[in-house]
């Protein structure tokens, strides 16, 4: 990734975190979360990990990127002043692993274990095997919208073409999703960048259900393989299961140059009326499921 100045760009300055407290194994920054970054009154998943994420890399500055993160998302952050604590479990040559949290108000919102290293320095073996996705051009995809939801500003985001006519009606036979993604100001890629798009996208099942408002997202893990190049990045989202009202979503990452750059799984919890799920094996249960306001 190229070298920019950080105060030019939305996410950076929306992602300023201030160091408050140093112990050998252990950091806390002070931070404003953002509500630009937001669907409705809760910021996005992908933008608080990546908030945790860049506590971890200011807390390890020989391992700057994230490699893989979990992430799990205990309650909303609100727009208010937050604290973030990083504890060192190991600092190593080239890993180092991290338990990373942010609280507000004595309650801990989100929580992530993360390995980091420096993906511009991994030496070692590449290799890979599978098939690239033939993806469409860039001209030929349709801007991603939605109501109340800041986050959609921050980011330039399109569904492909075969995506497009399900948003938001639904009525695809799969619950697959797919686009282009990248910061709407051009800030350049990185592996934090990579956090956000991760979870950028309208939920793969709402292709086939329509969309059915909010989907709170109870974990997520992304494998980040190689920094990304310039661009917009291709995500593919697809969902195979859902069980008990509970679903789980994994995703492919491609840049521009067509590297696969990173992996990533979700759990969530869909709120879908009956109307909406008579696809479902048991359509009834899933419509009393969508009933409950926690999960």
């Amino acid at each position: 990734m190229s070298s920019y100045s950080p105060a030019l760009f939305e996410f950076d300055r929306d992602t300023e975190l201030t160091l408050i407290e140093q112990q050998l194994n252990r950091r806390i920054y002070a931070l404003e979360v953002s509500d630009r970054w937001s669907f409705g009154n809760a910021p996005n998943g992908g933008y608080m990990a990546a908030l945790l994420a860049k506590a971890g890399r200011l807390a390890l500055p020989d391992h700057p990127d994230p490699i893989s993160a979990t992430t799990q998302f205990i309650q909303p952050a609100k727009p208010a002043r937050a604290e973030i604590e990083v504890r060192l479990l190991r600092v190593g040559g080239r890993l180092s692993q991290t338990t990373i949290e942010l609280q507000q108000d004595g309650q801990i919102c989100a929580q992530a274990t993360v390995v980091f290293s420096n993906l511009m320095k991994l030496k070692g073996v590449s290799h890979f095997q599978g098939d690239r996705p033939r993806l469409p051009t860039l001209e030929s995809c349709q801007a991603v919208t939605g109501a109340n939801a800041s986050f959609r500003d921050r980011v330039d985001a399109r569904f492909f073409p075969d995506c497009a006519p399900f948003w938001p009606g639904g009525g695809s036979d799969t619950m697959s999703n797919a686009g282009w993604i990248q910061m709407a100001d051009g800030r350049p890629n990185d592996a934090l960048s990579l956090l956000v798009f991760a979870d950028a996208f309208p939920r793969a099942v709402a292709m086939r259900s329509g969309k059915v408002g909010w989907i709170p997202t109870v974990d997520m893990t992304v494998q980040i393989l190689q920094t990304p190049a310039e661009g917009h990045v291709a995500c593919l989202f697809n969902t195979r299961k859902i069980h008990g009202g509970i679903l789980e979503e994994q995703g492919e990452l491609w840049d521009s140059e067509g590297n696969l750059v990173a992996l990533c799984r979700q759990s969530a919890v869909p709120r879908i009326p009956q109307e909406a799920a008579l696809w479902a094996d048991d359509a009834a249960d899933l419509a009393a499921s969508s009933a409950s306001k926690t999960y």
